[in-house]
């Protein structure tokens, strides 16, 4: 979803990713695949608040995934829980100016092959 602000023409961007079954990823993978969405949706600056939030919503939601499929409720009962979805969502906000900087760069040379 693309949001464009009325007082300053600067367009928003919204980003939810939700990965099921995302414990059969590698932590490192996963980690450098939603870094890599949370650079394109932000200023991709490490020193912007809009970057760290995202890095903030990736942790976050490794830890709930992992916190929601590894607690134990007296209500649970003695069995496998392999069959859950161990869903891993993470939501971004941004400008996504980086994203544009690269779209709006000029191409370079073709090689003539």
């Amino acid at each position: 979803m693309i949001r464009a602000e009325s007082s300053t023409g600067v367009p928003e961007v919204c980003t939810a990713v939700e990965i099921e079954w995302a414990r059969f990823f590698g932590y490192d993978e996963l980690t450098d695949f939603l870094q890599g969405i949370a650079w394109h949706v932000t200023t991709g600056n490490a020193k912007s608040n809009d970057y760290r939030d995202a890095l903030s919503s990736i942790n976050v939601g490794l830890t709930r995934t992992l916190w929601d499929n590894y607690r134990v409720s007296i209500f649970d009962q003695a069995v496998d829980r392999t069959d859950d979805g161990n869903e891993l969502i993470v939501s971004f906000h941004g400008t996504a100016s980086c994203y544009i900087l690269r779209r709006d760069a000029p191409t370079g040379p073709r090689s003539r092959a």
